[in-house]
């Protein structure tokens, strides 16, 4: 992963906010989310996101190509 800038913040409502510059290419490793959802929202380029559901849901891939103003939730702990 390749960030220009990166904040991130954690409040009692149990969501996360960080704001991410990816380069072209960039990767963000696979890591959970404990204690909060996120949300993210692509402000520019497209960006290609996903997560793993738990072990009782079969561990499905749920994935999609982001534009531009899309909205993804990653829930918490997946």
């Amino acid at each position: 992963m390749s960030t220009k800038s990166l904040v991130s913040s954690l409040n009692t409502l149990g969501v996360s906010l960080t704001r991410l510059d990816f380069a072209r290419g960039g990767q963000n490793p696979p890591h959970i989310h404990p204690r909060a959802s996120e949300i993210l929202m692509v402000t520019k380029g497209k960006l290609l996101v996903g997560f793993v559901s738990s072990n009782q849901d079969n561990n499905r891939l749920f994935s999609k190509v982001l534009k531009r103003g899309d909205v993804f939730v990653f829930p918490i702990g997946l």
